[in-house]
């Protein structure tokens, strides 16, 4: 920009632009990245949250069949009093 005020390149649409063309593709380059950024992210929330509920229903299984368990402990032993 300076380079074409004192006549050292020539001045045109390219030169006069440049800078601000630059930026404009700085912004679209780093909105893309944010963009992937916050879906990967997104991404990976729902797994952990996957797998929280995954864990939260084998705990609920297990704890019912230790139920089961011991209402059929409870009943056998009323059966031999």
């Amino acid at each position: 920009m300076t380079l074409n005020k004192f006549g050292i390149i020539p001045a045109n649409y390219i030169n006069e632009y440049t800078l601000q063309f630059g930026a404009g593709l700085e912004i679209i380059f780093l909105s893309l990245a944010l963009a992937e950024r916050m879906s990967r992210s997104q991404k990976e929330a729902l797994l952990l949250a996957n797998q929280v509920i995954e864990e939260r229903e084998r705990t609920f299984a297990a704890e019912l069949e230790n139920l089961k368990l011991e209402k059929q402990a409870t009943q056998e032993l009323e059966k031999r009093c």
